[in-house]
């Protein structure tokens, strides 16, 4: 594990990502970050948030409702936690889910093509962000906002810089 800076890291990802997010009009916020850095694999983080922003695009190629497409990452610490908080706009999780917490089992998906109604995807990704987060001993918790999908990733204070 490496020290990883929050705020250079999303703000690389951002720019790893513009061309994608431009293409499809999204817009993606990460100015709420602080200047929190920690001990981590920086490939876990790559693996977790790559697997979240390919389900929010995922999610706004399929989503009907006409308004600006934003996702949003804020990241800070407490003296206890680091706390790191993903947002998007969507459609959110999809009605047919009957319990929420389902979309951390392993092949579990509600992708399906439109055309042929057929599963697509591998129902791999939030059972990966699940486990590499419990690697790392963070907890992972489903947010419901208003509109749209949001997760929160707890770290614990351990994994700061000493």
């Amino acid at each position: 594990r490496k020290q990883l800076f929050l705020h250079k890291y999303f703000s690389d990802l951002k720019n790893d990502w513009s061309t994608v997010m431009e293409n499809r009009g999204i817009q993606m916020k990460t100015d709420e970050i602080s200047e929190v850095d920690m001990r981590v694999f920086e490939i876990d983080f790559d693996s977790i948030f790559n697997n979240l922003l390919v389900n929010s695009i995922d999610a706004f190629i399929q989503s009907k409702e006409n308004r600006q497409r934003e996702i949003v990452i804020k990241g800070r610490d407490t003296p206890k936690e680091i706390i790191i908080e993903y947002y998007d706009n969507g459609p959110g999780l999809s009605n047919d889910i009957d319990k929420p917490e389902k979309i951390f089992e392993p092949l579990y998906t509600t992708k399906r093509n439109p055309h042929t109604g057929e599963e697509e995807g591998t129902g791999l990704g939030m059972w990966l962000v699940k486990s590499i987060a419990a690697e790392n001993d963070s907890q992972v918790k489903l947010l419901y906002p208003e509109v749209g999908f949001g997760i929160r990733l707890t770290f614990p204070v351990k994994y700061k810089r000493e």
